[in-house]
């Protein structure tokens, strides 16, 4: 809702979009409950986009590219209601007209400017709307970031220079052949060994790129799974690693002046680097919090470039970034035990977990090896599809009847997903 509301369509065109799904829901409903006719135009859209927001909302990850199918929509549910509310509000002026002598005055003058409040508001959406796509459309006029930070590099620093990246599982900064380039593996699982790998390409590094929030801004929101690595980041920002921002290279929306700032560091809870305001836009800077990845990390994502100012030794750095803070951190830092059954085996289980795990069977016990289900699995699968297929038989005959087929052919798609 949120990123919808902000970032996919702007203020307040959000707003209306959304507000127009219940409004819909609402229209309908109460047609219903009167008797009227069923408003089948709204029905559909409903039908499409309902669903949609359901299933959407049971996934773990909410990628803002996951509700684009909806979105036009939406906005033609939102802009439903802005029309709605129009004639409504010229009834009520209509109606003010035939007010005696006796109704106040100020009731009437409300009651008939209601439909120019209504029509400002709409004049409102569409003139923020069109500001807000222009100012997006920019982005496209100017070379992507992670090109500018190239060209950069290639003008600025020393050839042969040592240049860590941490953009593991994403993008990279192109034409950087001149340099010895190294990976930081952040995604691989927190250990002291990974922490070492860290510290060595650390010290030995001349410089350390960004190439956008995609690690940080991940890794840094889950130190129970990344104790190591999330304070390792706010290590870094903290200028506590001996890396200072040198450069951002940066491509926000923008128009006569107006920016619209993204924040990738108060979510995932690291400080943000000093010197950063340095590179902000000039003009009015209207920051709107954090945006989804789907935003800013394709066509525009924040290239940060940090110089290796302290110059820490290997074992400076191995001692800051493998220091435990926590019982969590100790055990990933320990020998693993020679009993299995140890506690500080580190397990994230509590341990009434644990003792429902180990009571709950093998898979020997569970799965019998010997039934006749494993000796003939393709006989098997092929006898429940087909129990499925009859069972949902009735039903599909009675709801696809007009086809030629009544729907046998239809019937086992339906039972497989019913």
């Amino acid at each position: 809702l949120r990123q919808t509301s902000l970032w996919g369509l702007g203020l307040p065109l959000g707003i209306v979009a959304w507000g127009g799904l219940l409004f819909t829901v609402a229209f309908i409903s109460r047609r219903l409950l009167k008797g009227g006719a069923v408003p089948r135009g709204e029905i559909l859209l409903l039908a499409w986009v309902v669903p949609n927001v359901i299933m959407l909302s049971q996934f773990e990850v909410k990628f803002l590219r996951y509700i684009f199918p909806v979105i036009p929509f939406l906005v033609l549910m939102g802009a439903g209601m802005l029309f709605r509310a129009l004639d409504h509000a010229r009834d009520l002026a209509r109606r003010s007209l035939g007010l005696g002598a006796g109704a106040s005055r100020v009731r009437t003058l409300a009651l008939r400017h209601t439909p120019h409040a209504v029509v400002g508001v709409i004049v409102l959406v569409v003139v923020a709307t069109a500001f807000y796509g222009i100012a997006f459309e920019r982005v496209y006029s100017r070379p992507h970031t992670a090109i500018q930070a190239s060209e950069w590099m290639r003008e600025n620093l020393p050839p042969n220079s040592s240049i860590v990246m941490d953009n593991h599982w994403t993008e990279w900064i192109p034409n950087l052949h001149g340099y010895q380039v190294r990976q930081i593996p952040i995604y691989e699982l927190d250990t002291v060994g990974k922490m070492e790998n860290i510290a060595g390409l650390l010290s030995q590094a001349d410089y350390l790129v960004f190439y956008s929030n995609f690690t940080y801004g991940s890794v840094a929101r889950q130190p129970e799974r990344y104790p190591l690595s999330s304070r390792y980041y706010r290590m870094l920002f903290g200028g506590e690693l001996g890396y200072s921002l040198e450069m951002v290279f940066t491509s926000y929306p923008e128009f006569l002046g107006v920016s619209f700032v993204d924040d990738p560091f108060g979510r995932a809870q690291v400080p943000e680097p000093e010197m950063l305001e340095d590179f902000a836009p000039g003009g009015i800077s209207l920051k709107m919090g954090y945006a989804d990845e789907n935003v800013t990390n394709y066509d525009h994502p924040r290239v940060m470039l940090f110089k290796n100012e302290g110059g820490l030794s290997r074992a400076q750095l191995d001692d800051r970034l493998t220091q435990p803070t926590s019982a969590r951190v100790g055990r990933l830092m320990s020998p693993l035990p020679e009993d299995p059954d140890d506690e500080e085996l580190g397990l994230m289980l509590s341990p009434a977990q644990k003792a429902t795990q180990r009571t709950g069977g093998t898979w020997s016990e569970i799965i019998k090896r010997d039934s006749w289900t494993n000796k003939v699995p393709v006989l098997a699968w092929i006898l429940l599809v087909e129990i499925i297929y009859l069972a949902a038989l009735p039903l599909a005959t009675f709801l696809f009847r007009p086809l030629p087929d009544r729907g046998i052919i239809l019937a086992r798609i339906l039972g497989i997903l019913g």
